[in-house]
Order: C-alpha cells, then structure tokens, then sequence
C-alpha cells in the first residue's frame, strides 16, 4: 500500500468514542449504569429501562488503559422509533432519532467535552441514516434517585454547544444535516499515518463488494476474514482477489481467513482458494470447530482498524468503520480466540501443497 494512499490523523491514546450496543456490550454497560448511575441489576436495568430495543445504540465513552481492558467514563443511549417491530429486519422511522441516559459522572472527564463528545457522535451517527433531527429528553425521565440531577447544568451547557434547541416541555431538538459522521477523540497523545475514521455501510451485495474492497485496500500487511461459506457473491469477485493478490505479495503478509463451511466454495471453484493456494506462504485458512459454529455474524478487519461486521453473515447488510479501534480490536479478539482453536482441515491442507 503505497503512502499516498493513507491520509494523516490524530488518534487519540486517552480516550475515544465508541458505537455499542447493548447486545454487544451489556456487561460493560450494565456494570457502568450500576455503579455510576442505576443501583439495580442488569435484568432490572433492562426490565426497567427498556434497554436492548429495536433500533437502540449506545455512545460509549472510553478511557484506554495500557496493557488492560477500557474502563467507561460515559455514555448517551440513542434509538430510533420503531414503525414495525414484527417486521424482519424492524422498520424505522427516518423522521427522528431520540437521546436520553446522557452521563458522565467524574467532574474532570466532563470538564474534558467528553458531553459534547457524545451528543456529537450520536448527531453524527443518526445524520448517516438519513435522520432528520435528533431529540434528547427532558433530565426529569432520570429521578433524583439516581443522581442525574447534579449534572443538569453540564448536560445544557454540552446541548446548547451542539446546536440543540431547548422545548418548553424540557425535551431539546436539533435538525441534522445529511452527512457522514468523523469519529471524535480526546486529548492527542500521537500522531501516526492511518486512514480517517469513517462510518462506513451497505445494504446490497455491490455496496458490500465495495466495502470490503475498501476494507482491503487500506490494509498494510495484515487481514482478517471471518465468513460463513466464503462469500462466493463478494469475495469471488476480480477487485478484490486483485487486491488481495496485490496485499499477498507484500513483506510479512499475512491474510487469515475463518470458513465456518467450505464445501460449496471446494464444489465451485472459488477463485480465493486457488489464489491462496499460489500464495500460500500469505495466506492460511481454517474452519472453526463445532463449539464456535452458532456463531451467525461475518466480519473483515485490517491493520489499520478499519473494518465491516454483518450481524447475519446471509445478508448483505453491514456497519462499519475505516479506522476504529475499539470495534476493530473486539473484532479481531474473537477471531484469535476461535483461530487459536480451530483446526486446519484436510482440504486446507491441501492447499499448502
């Protein structure tokens, strides 16, 4: 990947913002509102509070710290309304997206714009599903019970910065241009050569080819591709077998790729298997093992953070970013787990000779 490709930008080694759900990270979340805000259990939380809905997000703001796991300094739960639960996926309404749980409970953390920051993410986040305006509501849906309260004045401060407008009825309102959202990130500790963070996404098999393209153009010298049946439809396709032809070819690569079932790709001829055969010193295959097969979800990462997950790995509905580290870095942790205990198959093997 040549230099001109990459574009400069300043990540953040303190604390950085990061899209969640509660699927995703409920224990993370849970023990945050427990200890900071919720004196209850994560089943009353969510029995309470109707977290884990159709359509809800979470903006999590975290503090890295070396060599542990990243510790929540706040958080902003945002959702959509939902027009027809029963539908599959959900239907929602593009006229708003609602805010509410915005928290931040160290003074000095909220000193540091960490308020803005999320309201800001969450604005810019609703702005890439064509959303029009972005409500938050009133703090008195919080009891005093639960110290909300005490930060009321930080919360307005952080809401009239961000352009929100506030309601007789308490509720603020802020209309949304039609855009895509740039990561934000706190105090910059270094400066490094990385692709800008960009939410990126699809919703058919050409926008998810591009995706993944995107994904692999930006890679260095290391990819990673967790997939059901090889994805004869993207993966199969010339850019990108170019592309990872050009990224095989390179010092020290390594592309590794987790294929939950290989028989139809080994019944028709996918081009991928017999490029990885010819490059096999860069690229190794393996098939999870019966105990990680209920897993439902399909995902590529680089080395850069950049990186696309499916929730179902049938469809061509995807999320993602160009550069994110915490989502890129979960990513890739599960894939090592599975990697390290997955076999080479006999037909993998073959592929080495």
């Amino acid at each position: 990947m040549s230099q001109s490709a990459l574009i400069p930008t300043l990540l953040d080694m303190d604390f950085a913002i990061e899209m969640a759900t509660w699927a995703q990270s409920a224990d993370e979340i849970a023990a945050y509102l427990a200890n900071q805000l919720l004196e209850t259990s994560p089943q009353a939380q969510q029995k309470n509070y109707g977290f884990g809905a159709p359509g809800e997000r979470w903006v999590l703001a975290k503090r890295w710290v070396a060599d542990s796991a990243p510790i929540i300094i706040g958080t902003l739960r945002i959702a959509r309304k939902v027009l027809d639960a029963g539908a599959v996926p959900p239907i929602f309404s593009n006229a708003a997206m609602t805010a509410d749980f915005l928290y931040v409970s160290e003074p000095a953390w909220r000193a540091r714009d960490v308020l803005a920051m999320l309201l800001q993410t969450a604005a810019d986040f609703a702005s890439s599903l064509q959303i029009a305006e972005l409500h938050f509501r009133a703090a008195a849906s919080l009891d005093s019970a639960h110290r909300f309260e005490p930060h009321q004045i930080d919360t307005e401060t952080a809401l009239l910065q961000q352009g929100f407008t506030g309601a007789v009825s308490g509720d603020w309102r802020k209309a949304l241009p039609l855009q895509l959202p740039i990561a934000r990130v706190g105090a910059v500790r270094a400066e490094i050569e990385r692709p800008a963070a960009m939410l990126i996404g699809s919703k058919t098999k050409l926008e998810l080819q591009a995706v993944y393209l995107q994904i692999a153009k930006l890679a260095r010298h290391e990819l990673i591709i967790y997939t059901r049946d090889l994805d004869g439809q993207v993966l199969d396709s010339m850019p990108i077998l170019d592309c990872l032809r050009a990224l095989s070819l390179q010092k020290g690569a390594r592309i590794r790729i987790l294929v939950q079932d290989s028989g139809r790709a080994l019944k028709d001829g996918h081009r991928l298997l017999e490029l990885g055969r010819r490059m096999s010193s860069a690229f190794e295959f393996r098939s999870p093992q019966a105990e990680d097969m209920q897993y439902s979800s399909a995902f590529i990462v680089n080395d850069q953070y950049g990186h696309a997950l499916r929730d179902l790995a049938t469809r061509f509905e995807s999320e993602g970013n160009l550069s994110e580290l915490a989502s890129a870095q979960r990513l890739k942790r599960y894939f090592d787990e599975v990697w390290e205990r997955s076999p080479v198959t006999a037909e993998f093997r073959r592929l080495s000779f």
